[in-house]
């Protein structure tokens, strides 16, 4: 899936997340400022990482990206003093922000096919307009690959348990792209049957 980022995780060598990637298309890793990226998605990003990013530390740029965040902030806000799941908890997030989705990616028959418990989206304000995305089916948190990284064999989890992350650094990625792509990748994923 092109969509991946693991911009905090070293190149994958676990044999079961090295088989999910294959299924996903993302069979090459190249080194980038910020970490690993596949090469299908990012070689342009890579190629004018130091352009935009000069962009994106300039004032004006993180001004933008504050007005951006407001109402994502303003959500949170609302959210305060609401339990969230074990899940939000492990991964030391404090809000879950499901309504925040896109209402297409919502209503779209992938999303449907999910059978998600919930949705996330989490934003960090310091650094860019969304920070994490993550979907999960109840099961997994964001940092599985890290742990099965870990834990080579270890891992308790049922075997056909496929993982889908995002994390990304950069905004100026376009997240509807990413979402939609990633909705697109479910069959590889076990989200859904292909027809």
């Amino acid at each position: 899936m092109e969509a991946l980022f693991l911009s905090h995780w070293q190149p994958v060598r676990n044999e079961k997340i090295l088989e999910v990637l294959g299924k996903m298309g993302v069979g090459k890793w190249v080194p980038a400022p910020r970490g690993m990226y596949p090469l299908r998605f990012v070689q342009d990003e890579i190629q004018q990482f130091e352009e935009k990013r000069g962009k994106i530390d300039s004032e004006s740029k993180r001004k933008e990206l504050q007005e951006k965040i407001k109402p994502y902030l303003a959500r949170l806000k609302e959210l305060k003093g609401k339990e969230v799941n074990d899940w939000a908890k492990r991964c030391g997030y404090e809000e879950v922000i499901e309504e925040l989705l896109p209402t297409e990616v919502r209503n779209s028959e992938n999303y449907k096919k999910l059978n998600l418990k919930k949705s996330y989206i989490f934003e960090d304000a310091m650094e860019n307009f969304i920070n994490v995305l993550a979907f999960h089916d109840g099961n997994v948190w964001s940092r599985s690959f890290a742990k099965l990284e870990e834990e080579p064999g270890k891992n308790t989890r049922d075997k056909n348990e496929k993982v889908m992350v995002f994390s990304a650094k950069q905004p100026f990625v376009d997240f509807s792209y990413v979402l939609r792509k990633s909705f697109e990748s479910q069959k590889c994923l076990g989200g859904g049957e292909e027809k």
